[in-house]
């Protein structure tokens, strides 16, 4: 069941795995829940090229922000990006 709530620094790792306390921080900080992280990884694992940032704010900007932060700290992404 999808949380709700802001997530924790140990929930979001739980939920991307360890990268860099700058982006786990960064991600707290986005107020993400847990549904809204799930969908930001979807994005950065299927995704060859960014995505552009949202002409809308709310849930879609939350999920956007975590977005660009995953892809930041996966180097497989961040690999794939070069």
């Amino acid at each position: 069941m999808a949380k709700t709530h802001a997530l924790t620094r140990e929930e979001i790792v739980g939920l991307v795995g360890h990268l860099d306390s700058t982006i786990i921080t960064a991600i707290a900080a986005t107020g993400a829940t847990s549904k809204e992280v799930a969908e930001a990884q979807r994005l950065a694992a299927k995704s060859d090229q960014p995505i552009p940032p949202p002409q809308v704010g709310g849930r879609v900007a939350i999920v956007h922000k975590v977005y660009d932060l995953l892809r930041t700290g996966m180097p497989d992404i961040a690999e794939r990006d070069r």
